[in-house]
């Protein structure tokens, strides 16, 4: 059982459920969740929620995986 974020996206590789595209994307993700919650740079807003569109798209395609799996 994956005990961090980083390690539940890395038994998600292993397990197929990301893909080998969506693996560093998925790393960047959860670094722009802890660089906003963690420092609260005013100035990184903007480029961080430019990226939420990709981000929303990515853990959608993962959803529909794991959705699809369960039938």
């Amino acid at each position: 059982m994956p005990t961090s974020p980083k390690a539940a996206i890395k038994a998600g590789l292993d397990r197929g459920v990301v893909s080998e595209s969506e693996y560093q994307p998925a790393l960047d993700m959860i670094a722009d969740r802890n660089t906003w919650s963690h420092v609260y740079r005013q100035s990184m807003l903007p480029t961080i929620l430019s990226r939420l569109p990709a981000y929303h798209s990515l853990m959608q395609a993962v959803a529909d995986r794991l959705s699809a799996a369960d039938r």
